[in-house]
């Protein structure tokens, strides 16, 4: 890998979170998915220095318009989830600064989500605090998006 390209991700990024490591790639195999399935996503993070709090990582699957139906089992526009406690197998204060670690997510597609188009939005949670870390929007460049605290990557489709 080099600062330019990232091996192993469809895109390079170098989105920065204030106080956690840098979002570098991303790696969505396909994004159309059917309810029942598992949406795959690698993330690709690196560490500027190392976090003295661990970070869980996750990845949503939410809503992209208003007046979608709203997940019943939640009451929210998230429709599934993964959260990665550890997230490249190792605690964020284990992290090395300078090195890539591959953060690969399963999250399943429930079965009754409508079909549409679906924002892919992931980012860093501290457990302490119960906040997301802020992505710096001077890092942020097309075609990924900030929605709140996260980042937002390209939409995946449910059919």
């Amino acid at each position: 890998s080099t600062p330019e390209m990232v091996c192993g991700a469809d895109s390079t990024a170098d989105v920065a979170f204030a106080g956690g490591p840098r979002l570098r790639g991303y790696a969505v195999p396909s994004s159309t998915v059917k309810p029942g399935q598992d949406l795959r996503v690698a993330l690709y993070w690196q560490a500027d220095e190392q976090p003295t709090e661990p970070l869980y990582g996750f990845v949503h699957i939410r809503n992209s318009q208003p007046g979608l139906p709203v997940n019943p089992r939640s009451g929210s526009e998230i429709w599934a989830q993964q959260d990665n406690f550890t997230p490249g197998n190792l605690s964020t204060t284990d992290f090395v600064p300078g090195k890539l670690y591959r953060d690969e997510y399963r999250v399943p597609i429930p079965d009754d989500i409508p079909p549409g188009v679906y924002y892919l939005e992931v980012g860093w949670l501290n457990p302490a605090t119960g906040e997301q870390l802020e992505p710096l929007p001077e890092s942020v460049t097309a075609p990924l998006d900030i929605l709140w605290r996260s980042i937002l990557l390209p939409p995946v489709t449910v059919e």
